[in-house]
């Protein structure tokens, strides 16, 4: 039985497939940019004046974990902040445990303030015959070992999943996390 190959995305592409796929008026998925360059940071602020307007977070948008706590998540900056930060990170290496890589590739989103217990965590994966969708209540840049508080729903491509499937899945599992993925 060999492994499936698994492919991650980045989190503004993500961000991109549930706000142009999910019609849930209770989910709010910010607008964002991405700095790819440092040339462009004039014109990025130029096209999108939300930046000027917002208090901002920044970090780097590279399919790595543990962002927040390696200190890679600037919170509340205005964009003159976003680009001195991304000025001091561009292009630097950097280690997330055994993965080691150089920083170009940020995602810039407005600060929503919110309180701890409202972050969560959401994680999909892809295979032939099923997609699997991790949920955590618990989320943020302090989350932890993820499978120890996580809820995974196994669904058959091709299935209808209905909101009756998903709300009973929680009442049979809310107090059994799952232990492996």
């Amino acid at each position: 039985h060999s492994k499936m190959v698994q492919q991650p995305i980045y989190e503004s592409d993500a961000k991109n497939i549930l706000k142009n796929n999910l019609n849930i008026s209770c989910i709010n998925i910010p607008e964002h940019v991405i700095i790819e360059n440092l040339a462009d940071l004039e014109l990025i602020k130029i096209l999108n004046k939300w930046l000027e307007i917002n208090k901002l977070v920044v970090k780097p948008d590279q399919c790595v974990k543990g962002r927040g706590l390696a200190g890679l998540v600037g919170l509340q900056f205005s964009w003159n902040n976003v680009c001195n930060w991304v000025m001091q990170h561009f292009g630097k290496p950097h280690n997330f445990g055994k993965i080691s890589g150089v920083l170009n590739r940020f995602i810039v989103e407005p600060f929503v303030k919110h309180e701890k217990i409202e972050e969560h965590f959401l994680c999909i994966l892809s295979t032939k015959d099923y997609d699997t969708i991790l949920y955590s209540p618990k989320g943020g840049v302090d989350i932890g070992d993820i499978k120890s508080h996580s809820f995974c729903i196994k669904i058959k491509i091709n299935e209808d999943l209905t909101e009756e499937y998903i709300a009973d899945f929680f009442k049979i599992n809310a107090s059994d996390p799952i232990s492996s993925i």
